[in-house]
């Protein structure tokens, strides 16, 4: 396990090693398989091996995953005078562009209103456009109507404590000078993105060329503009919830008729996608470049470097960190390609389709996270082998079972979602389902920890002879860890 962590992951403490005594003398007394009952049950209130003492998940870094690829595959980043002179002849370009990550980026400066914002955006659109050599932009925007979803539970996290912003979106209204702060609201993202598509469909047609297409998604819904006219597209309907995967929908909408592919995407997901989806398609003499701070990734030479690897990588990338899976504590992503690129794992192929997979089928591929690879027995002997031999703290071990069960489901929803990328109408799977639960009308990981505090040790006073005793209600004897005084909860001795 290398120590390439994520940022704001708190040290968890140590196990409580005089609590894991008391199980081990509890089991041991009562005839039980001890390493069945530290595999079963978690010392901590949450498993630190993939989340905070608070409950939460931790974050990764996923940027290490671009860097992990790059290496891996030997495929460099090229500068725009590079790209520009690409070793493909495009006769068709587009440029596709992740909205919302526009509007972080180009913050409005000065007293300027709405009016002026939505204008100013529109002419950074259609300069980058041109600039890249596209006859097409598709600007598409992220869903913020739901209200429950694992994704909406992510945005408002990243909202909570920020100071609460409402202004009237109007033309004339100035922009509120704390933006970033704005748009962490989901009412005010809803609200902007909604006013800046009706401003753009009332001016697009003045600033767009005569061979020039502008495509507008918001909503399940896309429009498309050129100087012919407005009309709606009904064929590229859709119930995408992120500009990530509506991306990867209206890319494979145009493969027939483009060659070559500007995606303005900030974002690692993108790029396991991307390459993923590269290779699903079998492309050929297909240019898609991913276009992140000055930077130009070749993604059909990164796909084809990887060759059938594409297939298992979102898999791999879900079930070691994303935004809505927990990174395993200690495991880094350069770490986790290359496990994965030394080895076969057909559970990570699997990953994502039909039924989620039961945790053995997972075991190999764990075995090797936690650097125990070829091990044979199986993860509850490994996790009880590993606190035996090197009294590992709660973080340091493998999960238990239960809760490594719920991390490969939140993994399986997230990885299905991804894969269903390419078509309009997702068939969703119930997150209540796959390893989260809904309290209080809001989502929350369901860690699935069974704690070492349920395994009963009594102290009673008179002999434990109802089920008073808590031993004798869980249907235990008592044990010598017991401090129970004239106990008959006692195994009967012929």
């Amino acid at each position: 396990m290398n120590t390439e962590k994520a940022a704001k992951n708190p040290m968890p403490g140590n196990s409580k090693l005089g609590i894991i005594a008391q199980v081990i003398a509890a089991a041991t007394s009562r005839s039980e398989d001890t390493s069945g009952i530290m595999a079963e049950y978690d010392v901590d209130e949450h498993p630190l091996c993939i989340a905070t003492e608070e409950g939460h998940l931790y974050e990764s870094k996923k940027c290490y995953l671009k860097k992990a690829l790059m290496n891996t595959t030997d495929v460099e980043c090229q500068n725009f005078d590079e790209f520009i002179q690409s070793d493909c002849v495009a006769e068709k370009s587009a440029y596709v562009i992740d909205a919302m990550a526009l509007l972080h980026k180009v913050r409005p400066a000065g007293r300027c209103s709405f009016g002026d914002y939505a204008q100013i955006l529109l002419n950074n659109i259609t300069y980058n456009m041109r600039r890249h050599k596209c006859i097409r932009g598709e600007v598409l925007f992220d869903d913020y109507t739901r209200d429950i979803s694992v994704k909406s539970m992510q945005r408002d996290k990243r909202a909570k404590g920020k100071p609460s912003i409402r202004v009237r979106i109007e033309s004339a209204t100035i922009v509120p000078a704390a933006w970033t702060d704005f748009l962490c609201d989901r009412e005010n993202k809803n609200a902007v993105t909604s006013y800046l598509l009706k401003e753009w469909l009332k001016t697009i047609q003045e600033v767009l060329r005569t061979d020039e297409i502008m495509v507008l998604s918001l909503n399940g819904a896309a429009t498309m503009v050129s100087q012919a006219g407005v009309a709606a597209m009904p064929h590229h309907t859709n119930n995408h919830e992120e500009a990530d995967t509506l991306m990867i929908f209206h890319v494979a909408n145009l493969l027939n008729t483009y060659n070559r592919f500007v995606v303005s995407f900030d974002d690692t997901d993108i790029l396991a996608l991307l390459a993923h989806f590269y290779n699903k398609w079998r492309l050929e003499n297909v240019e898609v470049w991913m276009a992140s701070k000055g930077d130009y990734l070749p993604i059909h030479r990164l796909s084809r470097s990887l060759g059938t690897k594409s297939d298992g990588l979102l898999a791999l990338h879900a079930i070691t960190g994303c935004d809505t899976v927990s990174y395993i504590y200690g495991l880094g992503k350069a770490t986790a390609l290359k496990i994965y690129m030394e080895n076969e794992f057909t559970c990570l192929e699997d990953l994502g389709s039909g039924q989620v997979g039961e945790v053995a089928a997972y075991s190999d591929l764990f075995y090797h996270f936690y650097g125990q690879g070829g091990y044979e027995g199986t993860m509850a002997q490994l996790r009880y082998k590993l606190m035996a031999e090197n009294a590992a703290s709660g973080c340091n071990l493998p999960p238990t079972e239960p809760v490594l069960s719920n991390h490969i489901k939140r993994a399986h929803l997230q990885v299905n979602t991804w894969h269903q990328a390419d078509v309009g109408i997702m068939d969703v799977l119930s997150p209540q389902d796959h390893g989260w639960m809904l309290k209080d009308g809001l989502l929350h990981p369901d860690f699935n920890v069974k704690r070492v505090g349920s395994v009963k040790l009594c102290k009673c006073l008179t002999g434990c002879k109802t089920v008073r005793c808590p031993c004798k209600k869980a249907e235990l004897n008592c044990s010598d860890s017991c401090r129970c005084k004239e106990c008959v909860n006692v195994p009967y001795e012929e």
